[in-house]
């Protein structure tokens, strides 16, 4: 190859200078909390920098231009079309035919002034049938070329790669490729399904993260020919209104991601940087919460609007993993009027139904629990737009249907949270919406309120369904013992509702507990139960518990069936905190307490 110096390396210099300009600049206005789309992004300079450094090359004529084109490619996190600010930056220098020997000279002047300034640069040559090569041998390498962005050079070599890259490949491979990359997502999830996740999460890997939305964009542009996210909106795989959310939580997590590494050089979202960021941002504090949690609440309100984007389109793009459950669902019929099965999923008849019997988007939600069938997206869609007339006079029958979806809720990814990003529960139950992915990291809890209710309710209901043996056979018994489960399991699913801090959430709440229970006496026992929910709890906190304090509290609880009641529901609270959750120290303390409260109550 041929090793000459570069005569023209100094023009390139200062190309390189004024880019690392533009990047300090743009560092500092995001210090002082300017806007960065004044500004421009990192990933618009290299560019700017990379189509200057093709116009002006010396060494690119001497590639022989006409027989043998070249064009440069953004790969990796670079190529999704700006979504990092600071992206890791990886360039593909594609030759149509072959690589010539000056290709090296061609690739010093470009790279040297970036590696001078600092900057990490990874550089890959190849022509266009080696890229197709390495697709078809490696999933791997077929999504890094396939998600390539052109920047600069010949046009047509780009198209050439990506006509070839369809007739060897995505006619024969593309089901194949699709399932791989949900199953890759799949171990993703597990892997960020903890609780740290949710307190501490990585913009980009966590769930509900970039790297979600750049996998749900890529299958949907390998099964439908998306070229952009508008292109989601278009085919119809999400609503006007999930779009525009779509556009705004990207925004706002690209915004963190640039900032969480220029300024605190960390890849995760880390508690004590959470009121810097809220300032840095001028995000307004609108709730009773402290700025702490206000940023979760906000950060955690777009992971789940990607989130639930997600889920839905994944059900349209159909991998052959979610394939084999829906054949199952296929033999399967729903008797609710109003509903039917449509491609192995849960589906309205028609819109009207909703509009003459709103309940049907309650039953839905039931008859998916009790028949384990998936829900169709574009019912979901229809819920989120009709949820308002479920906040009518007939509340009350709402709450019956919503009953006994309870009764069945008895795993951790229940049916409840899908309710809830559906707006249903927030128009049955007034003030519910106020605790929705509401944090209270202050009192042990390191999940949002509305997702440890549903799991509270979960933990309870797996009580009788599950086979327990020795200790928790206790729990059983107990769950058993237990006449009145109706007001268990209310109480359970509103027992933080406390949280609102309103002036008149009581009397909200009573109002709700009297349309459930239709008498007064059970509603008054619920409300009990929910406004003294941790008193056992803090009972094993206190370091005396003296003989007069187990008989004032013995007072309070008037009957035997009160403290069972209190004991499973502050089981199963503890159990759904996260990382404090319920250890056998604490479990020995509370049995003990309860064992003294129930000997003085006989």
């Amino acid at each position: 190859m041929n090793t000459k110096p570069i005569e023209n390396i100094s023009c390139f210099q200062k190309k390189s200078f004024e880019l690392a300009g533009k990047i300090k600049v743009l560092s500092n206005n995001y210090s002082r909390s300017i806007d960065w789309e004044t500004e421009g992004s990192i990933s618009d300079f290299l560019d700017d920098y990379f189509q200057y450094c093709f116009s002006a090359s010396m060494a690119g004529p001497e590639l022989g231009l006409i027989k043998n084109p070249y064009a440069l490619l953004a790969i990796g996190d670079y190529a999704y079309e700006r979504n990092c600010f600071f992206p890791n930056i990886k360039i593909l220098f594609l030759f149509k035919e072959f690589i010539p020997d000056k290709a090296v000279d061609l690739i010093r002047e470009v790279l040297y002034p970036l590696w001078d300034l600092g900057l990490k640069v990874h550089s890959y040559t190849r022509t266009v049938k080696d890229c197709c090569k390495l697709a078809m041998k490696d999933s791997r390498s077929f999504f890094s070329v396939y998600n390539s962005r052109l920047i600069c050079g010949v046009s047509l070599v780009y198209s050439d790669l990506h006509e070839l890259l369809r007739k060897r490949i995505i006619t024969y491979k593309k089901s194949e490729f699709i399932n791989g990359k949900y199953l890759n997502d799949l171990k993703r999830h597990k892997l960020y399904k903890g609780y740290k996740s949710i307190l501490e999460p990585d913009p980009v890997m966590t769930i509900g993260g970039l790297s979600d939305y750049h996998s749900f964009f890529v299958m949907a542009k390998l099964r439908f020919g998306i070229q952009n996210k508008a292109d989601l909106k278009f085919k119809g795989l999400i609503s006007h209104k999930d779009y525009e959310n779509l556009c705004e939580s990207l925004e706002f997590i690209r915004d963190i991601i640039f900032r969480i590494k220029i300024q605190f050089r960390e890849k995760s979202i880390k508690i004590d940087t959470y009121s810097k960021l809220s300032k840095k941002m001028r995000l307004e504090n609108k709730s009773f919460c402290s700025t702490s949690e206000w940023f979760l609440r906000e950060i955690t309100n777009r992971f789940n609007v990607i989130k639930d984007i997600y889920a839905d389109i994944i059900m349209h793009i159909n991998p052959k993993e979610i394939q084999k459950e829906k054949k199952n669902n296929l033999k399967k019929e729903t008797k609710t009027c109003g509903l039917k099965i449509r491609g192995g999923m849960l589906d309205f008849v028609t819109v009207n139904e909703i509009t003459k019997f709103p309940e049907l988007m309650i039953t839905i939600f039931r008859e998916s629990l009790k028949d384990d069938i998936f829900i169709n997206p574009d019912a979901k869609r229809l819920i989120k737009e009709f949820s308002f007339l479920l906040n009518s006079d007939d509340i009350k029958r709402y709450l019956y249907f919503m009953n006994e979806i309870l009764f069945l809720s008895d795993n951790k990814d229940s049916i409840l949270i899908e309710m809830i990003r559906c707006k249903v529960i927030s128009n049955i139950i007034p003030g519910f919406r106020n605790i929705e992915t509401l944090f209270k990291i202050d009192s042990y809890h390191e999940i949002p309120i509305d997702l440890h209710l549903t799991e509270t309710v979960s933990n309870l209901v797996s009580i009788d369904r599950k086979d327990f043996s020795g200790e928790n056979f206790f729990l059983k018994e107990l769950y058993e013992e237990v006449k009145d489960k109706k007001v268990l399991l209310w109480s359970s699913f509103l027992h933080h509702f406390g949280n609102t801090k309103s002036m008149d959430f009581e009397d909200e709440l009573f109002e709700t507990l009297d349309l459930v229970f239709n008498e007064e006496s059970r509603a008054k026992k619920a409300l009990f139960i929910i406004n003294n929910h941790d008193i056992l709890d803090k009972f094993t906190i206190a370091k005396d518990n003296k003989t007069s304090e187990l008989i004032n509290l013995t007072k309070k609880l008037k009957d035997l069936e009160t403290l069972n009641i209190l004991f499973l529901l502050t089981v199963a609270d503890i159990k759904s905190r996260g990382a404090f959750g319920l250890c056998e120290k604490k479990y020995n303390e509370l049995e003990l307490i309860y064992i003294k409260l129930r000997d003085r109550m006989k």
